[in-house]
Order: structure tokens, then sequence, then C-alpha cells
């Protein structure tokens, strides 16, 4: 093998069986025989319920309570049922039914690299392209930059998806879509519930223990939920230990009349958010197609001696409140938070931060009625956010800071003691936004539009003449109409504008390591066509279908340099002149019977670079300018499907099954099947050494998952209140296949591959008691 690889050795399970008394199945007929009354009312309940779920009531896509089937707009929900039935580990779980999405995990727990209809899937590490939300407030940082450490899926209630730009409603931020994760409260826990998951890469070893802890409860107007988790993963490959703390307490005051909450219009609410996550993880980096195949658990030997990893620290603090003005002035909400955050980063360099944010919101919307029996629905708001703080970096000596060890080419490197970058980063960021729904007897048109404007200030404290402030600025328009065609049925038509922002990482990363900044990457820009349509079919069948159009200029792509003279290989961004993505989507939730439910969807994308000329390296490590028009955006598979079946054969058993398939992902932007990346390998005081590394495209996959829940019989005491059990038992890659999870895109030195992870059992209990 060209490249060396550290390995580690894996494990083989064992199965295990369990019967039941036969005997003891014939004594329990007669009590089957009284309960069967009852077992039908609670069917009849649970199927109302049930369909009760198949249109519920969101708040992402307008930021105001709609129905899922009267929005003019892409929009499915992750529920409780399916969050409960994952190991609540990592977002990849919970998205895998979700067309238009691509959740691939990188390294096991929270890094994720998360992509819808395209966005995001450039690579690097975090999430962009993609605005994410924790109840309804943006995390996402103002230059796109998402780290999923604040969210805990253990606290989640449901996951809201928006597919297509939400640049109208959410800024440059969200220019693929948006994602909410909504928390539970006190008043739906009302006692205390722990859960306890342990797991690993077969049955005779644990690579995964998680604990959940939360308690809630309400007593008036004021309910109050607490939760803390802590996950340690040593996931399957050489440095890939993950360990994960948090915490969550939420403090709500609602207003009651008559020992229930007030009617909308006189309602007044203020939450109190506190959260804090410690996560120190490994980086193990990515593979060639050679180790994937062969060693998928093998790292980076860059990686291994550079001993790269993450350790970081974040508090988040903040206040919500909303405050009814009448049936005649509507509602208006306010939030402000702020957050601090401590890392230290070792990676091509070591990086060390200390940041700090500060970001507000205030929301009217207000509904009247207009002649002519015109409904009309105002929605006004303005979003805040100022990001700031110092970011150094170092040279990388096995994972801790050089200090004495200067900078390669750097300028300064006569002054060993100080760091490589010293810089001093301001990055605000305003939008304000507006948007009307009018509707008039089946019709409804939405109208919006947002202006938003972010400023990059870099200050650069060894070099100030490399200091840059730069702003971007955009108005982002969206218009919708949609039609009621009978009750249950709609259909809708969109055109709407987006743009992202570089990330401020993204921005700094440049081959140039004097200046260290890349001034000739530009914001991208798109225009979204986007017909659709939802059905709600006998209360058992929720359609949901759109196809859409977009076209983008400018769009971002990744690409990793070797850099000559400098020991680790660096990815940098660049522009895309123009490229058009060309989608179908299709989900459907049936209620097949009481005892089953399914959920299904298919995407079909094309995404092609209609303009683009950029270079690629030949076999004498010459840069080379090369023609990709026509070659679809790499990252990105033209199909993918998915299905979800949940079974409940007997009371108290849940069995989930899930199947995942997409076909085959290009990872360069030629669209090579089969083919070889000429990387160069600095050898000191001699010329770089040009080495020949094979690749190839990712070969399509099919997985399949399995989850069993068993109810143990609730018990009551006096004192306790309500007691509950549960066991579960959670296999991931129920065929142990090998397969790629994500992958780096154009990655100049052969390492495409991050491959998933084989046959992955979990089980655990949880335990409750208290409250309902």
């Amino acid at each position: 093998m060209l490249l060396p690889s550290f390995t580690a050795r894996g494990v083989r399970g064992a199965r295990t069986f369990s019967c039941v008394s036969t005997a003891a199945l014939v004594s329990l007929i007669p009590a089957i025989a009284r309960a069967q009354a009852t077992r039908a009312e609670r069917a009849v309940a649970d199927s109302a319920a049930r369909a009760r779920a198949l249109n519920p009531v969101v708040t992402t896509a307008t930021r105001d309570s709609r129905e899922l089937r009267k929005l003019p707009v892409s929009v499915s929900v992750v529920d409780t049922t399916t969050l409960a039935r994952t190991s609540q580990v990592s977002l990849t779980e919970a998205l895998r039914t979700v067309p238009g999405v691509i959740a691939g995990n990188l390294f096991g727990g929270d890094d994720v690299r998360l992509s819808i209809r395209g966005s995001g899937a450039r690579g690097g590490f975090g999430v962009r392209g993609v605005g994410i939300l924790l109840d309804g407030v943006p995390i996402t940082e103002p230059d796109g930059q998402t780290r999923l450490d604040q969210l805990d899926l253990g606290a989640a209630r449901s996951i809201e998806i928006v597919r297509g730009p939400g640049s109208a409603m959410y800024g440059g931020t969200a220019s693929g879509g948006v994602v909410n994760v909504i928390t539970r409260s006190g008043r739906e826990l009302q006692g205390v519930s722990v859960r306890m998951t342990g797991g690993g890469f077969g049955f005779d070893s644990v690579n995964l223990r998680k604990v959940d802890l939360s308690a809630g409860g309400a007593r008036g107007a004021f309910d109050a939920y607490l939760q803390a988790s802590g996950t340690r993963l040593d996931g399957i490959r050489v440095q890939g230990r993950n360990d994960m703390n948090r915490a969550n307490l939420r403090l709500n005051y609602t207003r009651q009349v008559d020992g229930a909450p007030a009617a909308a219009p006189h309602a007044t609410r203020v939450g109190l958010d506190v959260s804090y996550s410690d996560l120190d993880m490994q980086i193990p980096g990515a593979l060639t197609d050679g180790s994937w195949r062969n060693e998928p658990w093998a790292a980076d030997p860059l990686n291994v001696t550079g001993a790269y990893g993450r350790r970081e620290q974040r508090w988040r603090f903040g206040l919500r409140a909303s405050q009814g003005l009448g049936s005649r002035f509507g509602t208006v909400e306010a939030f402000a938070f702020g957050t601090a955050r401590t890392i230290d980063h070792p990676i091509f360099r070591v990086v060390d931060q200390n940041t700090h944010r500060v970001q507000g919101g205030l929301r009217h919307a207000v509904g009247f009625t207009a002649p002519g029996d015109v409904a009309v629905r105002l929605n006004t708001g303005l979003d805040v956010d100022r990001w700031y703080g110092e970011s150094r970096q170092w040279t990388n000596v096995g994972g801790t800071q050089g200090r004495a060890t200067p900078c390669v080419n750097d300028r300064v490197r006569n002054i060993v003691s100080v760091p490589c970058t010293n810089q001093y980063i301001v990055l605000p960021g305003l939008g304000t936004y507006t948007s009307a729904d009018i509707t008039r007897g089946r019709a409804t048109l939405t109208a919006g539009a947002r202006y938003d404007r972010v400023t990059y200030d870099i200050e650069d404290r060894i070099r100030p003449t490399q200091s840059v402030t730069q702003s971007f600025d955009q108005v982002s328009p969206r218009v919708a109409l949609r039609y009621d065609v009978k009750p249950g049925v709609s259909v809708y038509t969109s055109v709407a504008r987006g743009f992202e922002v570089p990330t401020n990482s993204e921005l700094t990363a440049s081959p140039d390591t004097i200046r260290g900044l890349n001034t000739d990457l530009r914001p991208s820009s798109l225009i979204n066509y986007e017909v659709g349509a939802k059905a709600l079919v006998a209360s058992r069948v929720l359609l949901d279908v759109a196809v859409y159009r977009t076209n983008v200029t400018g769009e971002f792509l990744s690409r990793t340099v070797v850099i000559p003279g400098v020991q680790f290989p660096r990815t940098i961004f660049e522009n895309v002149g123009r490229t058009r993505r060309t989608g179908f989507e299709l989900s459907a939730t049936t209620l097949v019977a009481p005892w089953l439910d399914v959920v299904t969807s298919y995407t079909y994308a094309r995404y092609v670079m209609t303009q683009f000329t950029g270079t690629e390296i030949n076999a004498r490590g010459q840069s080379v300018p090369a023609d990709y028009a026509g070659k679809l955006i790499p990252g990105v598979p033209q199909q993918r499907a998915a299905a979800e079946f949940r079974l409940r054969p007997a009371r108290g058993l849940d069995v989930t099954l899930w199947g995942e398939a997409q076909g085959r992902t290009y990872v360069d932007n030629a669209n090579t099947v089969n083919g070889t990346v000429f990387t160069q390998v600095t050898r000191p005081g001699q010329a770089p050494l040009i080495v020949p590394v094979a690749f190839g495209a990712v070969p399509a996959y099919a997985l399949a998952h399995a989850t069993v829940t068993y109810a143990l019989p609730e018990t009551r005491g006096a004192r306790t209140g309500a007691s509950r059990a549960s066991l579960f038992v959670n296999v991931e890659n129920l065929f142990d296949r090998r397969y790629v999870a994500a992958l780096a895109t154009n990655a100049g030195n052969g390492r495409f591959y991050f491959p998933g992870a084989g046959r992955v059992v979990n089980a655990g209990m949880t335990l409750s008691t208290g409250g309902r």
C-alpha cells in the first residue's frame, strides 16, 4: 500500500435467544378475552391520535404556527415516535427517511455531514448551507457555520425540516433549507426519566455508553425541565474516541386563566434556557479508496502523528417571550441569547479560540379580514447577531502548540515566540423580513422578502496590513401560491431567491501561507422554482410531492491542496460559475393498520455544473485548466430511497424496520468512475515527490436497520405515581455492509472517503416515574 495506515482489530458477535412457555400462554387466554373490549377502545383512540399526527402544526417554515398540509413549501416532521426508536446519538438515524436530505456520519457522534438539496455537500467540518434552529432560535452562526454539539436528541420532542431556500425567513445561513429541533417541556414530562444505552460493533464489546437523565414538572403557570447526558463513544476507527457531556435547563411561565393556558390573543409566555456542552473528540480523517475497502478501521497517519482532535466547551443562555396583544393587534415575540465558547482544535495547525456570541430577535404577527372576505396574515421581524473573539493558530507538534516552531514561509519566522496566526474576528449580522399571506376562498398567496447584511471584520494582530473588513448584503424575495383542490388536498407553486455567504473558516482557508485569506471567495446566489402537492387521503395517508429547479451562481466547492513546504494538506474553497439543480421528492406516510405504519421517501437529484473551469494536477505535478461544464456536482447521489416500518404486534411491543439505498456518488469534479489523482509529498531539502493515488466514485449501497422496544406493564404507587420501564435493542447496518458514510470532495491527497460503521448493536432501558 502506498500510504500507510494505522489499524485495530475487529470483534465478532454471538447470537442470543429467548423462549416463552406455552403453558403460560394458555393460562392467559381468559384474561386476554376479558381485555378485548378495552383493547378495541384503545386501538380506536390510538388510530385517532396517529391520524392527527399526519397533519401536525409546524412553526419553522413561516415562523408562525400552521398546519403542515397548508404550507406552500416542502416540510417534513420527525416525530417523537421515530426519535424514541433511535440511539439518540446522531442526527443520521433521525433524518434517514426525509427526502432531499443526506446526513452522513464522519467519525461517529455529532460530527454529521448534513446536506439539503445539495447545499452543504461541499464538505469541511460542521454544517453549512443549512440553517439549524433550537426551539426556533438560530444556533447557526452569522457566517453560516453550525456545530451540532449543542443539540441533544435525548431532549428533543420533534424535528421539523424545511427543504428549499429559507433565506426569505432566515437569511444567508439557510440557502438549502432549515432544521428546527424542538425540545420537551416540564409539562410534557412531569416526572423523572433515565435512559441507559450501551452497545458496540458486535455482541461482546461495548463501544458506546450513554446515560440520559430527564426531570420535569409543572405547578400552576410554571413548569421546569432539566436534562443531562453523558456519552462515551469509541468509534470503529483508530483515533475515533468521542466523549460528550451536556446539560439543558428550561424554565417556563405560561399565563393561566381558570386553570388552563390563556387563549392566544391574551397569552403570555416567558422562558429561560440554559445549556452547557463539553466535547472531547479525536479526528481519524479520511481514507484512500484502497483503505476504506480493505481496512475501514484505519486512520490517516498524519491525523495520528498530529493528534487531530477537538476539545470544546460551550455555554448558552437566553430568554424567550411572547405576548398576545388582543385579537386586533396580534402577537409579539422576542428572544435574546448569549453564547460563550472555548476550543482547542489540533488539525494542520493547532487552533485556539475563545469566542462569544450575542443575538436577538423581534417578531410581530397579526391577522385580519379585509373587504371582499379576504383573510390577511402579516409577519414582520428583525434579527441581530454578533459573533466575536480571538482566534490563534500555532504549528502542530504532536497535537500541541509549537510555540518555538515558526510557520512555514512566515515573514515573521525570526520571532520564534509568536503564534502562527493571531486574529480578532467580529462577525456582525443584521436581517429584517416581512411576509404576507392573503387568502380568498381556496387560494392563498404568500409574498415576502428579507434583507441581510453580514460583515467580516478580521484584525490580524501579527501582520496588521493583512487585516480585512468585508461586507455582503442581499435581498431575498419569495412568492408562493397555494390552492386547496378539495379538503385535504392542495397544490402550490413558488419562486424564491436565496443566497449563502462563505463561512469564516472558508474565507480564511487559503493556499497563501502569508496572507492567509481567500479574498476571491464570494457569496453564492440562487433562484428556486418549485411546484408541489400535499394530500391527506381518508385520514390514513399523507402524500407530499415536490418538483424543483434551482439555478445557482457561484456555488461553493471544496478541494484539498498540497502546498510545497507545508507538512499537512489544506482544504480550500472556490466558486463555481453556474450550476443547475433539478430534483423530484416524494414522501408518503401510511397508517396501514392499527398495528402498522409505513413511511417511504424517494429523491431524484440531478445537479449539473453548467459553467465552470477549474484546475487539476497532472502526472508532472503541474496545475492545468479543466472544463467541468456538463459534469455533476460531486458529493450528491442522483437517487436515494428510504422506508420505515413501524409494527405493534402485541401490547407493549414495538418493532421498527428501516431500509435505505442510494446510487453511485462522484467524489471529484470530473465525475471519475475509476482513476488516479496525483499528489505531492513534501521531502525536506528535496523537490516534492509526485505520487499517484488510485480513487473512484463511491459505489451504490443499501442498508437495513432494526429496533425492538418492549414496554413493561405500568405500575402505580401512592407516592411515586405511575412508574414505567421499557427495554430496547437497536441494530444499525443489520447485514454488516461495507459502505462510505460521507466523503471529502476533490481531495488532492487522494483521501476522499469516510467509511461507515459495520453492524452496530445498542441495547438499554428507560425507567420513568411520576406524572404521565
